[in-house]
C-alpha cells in the first residue's frame, strides 16, 4: 500500500498539468481556426504626410441596436494633434480602432492623403500607423526586443535608445544591470504597468509611422513620467 502512494500523489499532480495543457490547446486551436481577416483593398498607399478626414462616418457593431459611431466628420491636417474627449462608451476607442480598419466603417468614408481607406490594401494602410493602446502586448524577450518589434527593417541599438528616451524610459535603463537587453519576462510580467506601457510607447516612436494613435496610452503613468513624455 506505502509503495503506491508516490504513484497516486503523481497522477494527482498530473491531472492540473493535464488540465492547463488543455486550455492552452483550446487557445491555440481556437486561434488556428480563426478565419482570415478581409482585405477589400487593391491600392497600394505610399507614405503618407499624415492628413486624415473622416466624412459622415458611421459604425454599428454586428447585432447591435444603437449605432457605436454616426455622422462623425473631422479634418486633421499632417502634424496636426487632436484629442478626442468623451464619456465612456461614447465611441473614442472605436474611432481609433476604424483607423488601421480593426473595424470597417459601415458608412461615409475615412481618407488618408486624399485616398479613400475603403480602396487600399491593409498592409500598406498600417504601415502609415503606429497604435498605443491601453492594452500593452508584450512578449518573452528582452526589452530591447519589445521595442524593436514589429520594425520591417534593421535597427540598431542607438536608434531603440533614442525611441526608449523619447518614451521616458532612460531611468529605469540606468536602474537595470542589463539595461535594454533586460528580460521581461512572459507578457511582461517582470514589469509594473507604466514600464510596459512606456515599452509600448517607445515601440510606436521607433516605428516612426505619420500618423501615430495613443487609445489611453498613458493611463498607467505617473504625474512625472507623464510631464516627461508630453515634452518629447
Amino acid at each position: 500500500m506505502l509503495l503506491l502512494m508516490n504513484p497516486i500523489r503523481s497522477l494527482s499532480s498530473l491531472n492540473g498539468s493535464t488540465a492547463a495543457m488543455s486550455a492552452s490547446a483550446e487557445s491555440l486551436f481556437k486561434f488556428i481556426d480563426e478565419e482570415p481577416e478581409q482585405d477589400p483593398g487593391v491600392r497600394e498607399l505610399g507614405t503618407v504626410k499624415g492628413a486624415l478626414r473622416f466624412e459622415n462616418v458611421g459604425f454599428s457593431y454586428p447585432e447591435a441596436e444603437k449605432k457605436a459611431v454616426e455622422g462623425f466628420s473631422l479634418d486633421v491636417k499632417p502634424g496636426e494633434v487632436i484629442a478626442l474627449v468623451g464619456s465612456s462608451g461614447s465611441g473614442k476607442s472605436t474611432l481609433i480602432h476604424m483607423i488601421p480598419r480593426f473595424w470597417a466603417a459601415t458608412e461615409g468614408e475615412i481618407y488618408f492623403d486624399g485616398v479613400p481607406q475603403s480602396e487600399v490594401t491593409l498592409t500598406s494602410l498600417r504601415r502609415q500607423i503606429a497604435l498605443v493602446s491601453q492594452d500593452v502586448v508584450l512578449f518573452d524577450g528582452t526589452i530591447a526586443e519589445n521595442i524593436a518589434y514589429g520594425c520591417r527593417d534593421e535597427v540598431s541599438e542607438e536608434e531603440i535608445l533614442k525611441a526608449a528616451d523619447a518614451a521616458a524610459l532612460t531611468d529605469l535603463l540606468k536602474e537595470l544591470p542589463e539595461g535594454i537587453n533586460t528580460q521581461v519576462g512572459a507578457a511582461g510580467n517582470m514589469l509594473s504597468g507604466g514600464q510596459k506601457q512606456r515599452i509600448s510607447i517607445a515601440r510606436a516612436f521607433l516605428k516612426d509611422a505619420p500618423i501615430l494613435l495613443l487609445d489611453e496610452a498613458t493611463s498607467a503613468l505617473d504625474t512625472k513620467v507623464n510631464v516627461i513624455f508630453n515634452n518629447h
